[in-house]
């Protein structure tokens, strides 16, 4: 939480999102989301067998907990404005 407080961006692996990581992992995940601590939803992708870039499972879980427009901010406005060196306000 301090970090975030101090203006760090929090990015997670949509995998952990839906549990493939474990119990523990996604229980911290939704904490940190029902906080208003994540940024960013990433893919983590090594491969696409692996861990494909697969981030649509995520999006459906994200958008029932905060509403659509929040989880795609993450997905989609937050990383571009990342890219484009745009300061944003979570």
């Amino acid at each position: 939480m301090r970090f975030v407080e101090l203006g760090a961006i929090l990015q997670v692996t949509a995998q952990s999102i839906v549990g493939n990581f474990g119990r523990a992992s996604k229980k911290c995940v939704l904490w940190m989301l029902r906080n208003s601590l994540v940024h960013v939803i990433a893919s983590d992708a090594h491969s696409p067998i692996g861990r494909p870039p697969v981030l649509s499972h995520a999006l459906k879980v994200v958008s029932a907990m905060l509403g659509e427009d929040s989880a795609r901010k993450m997905v989609l406005d937050h990383p571009k404005m990342i890219l484009e060196g745009i300061p944003f306000v979570s």
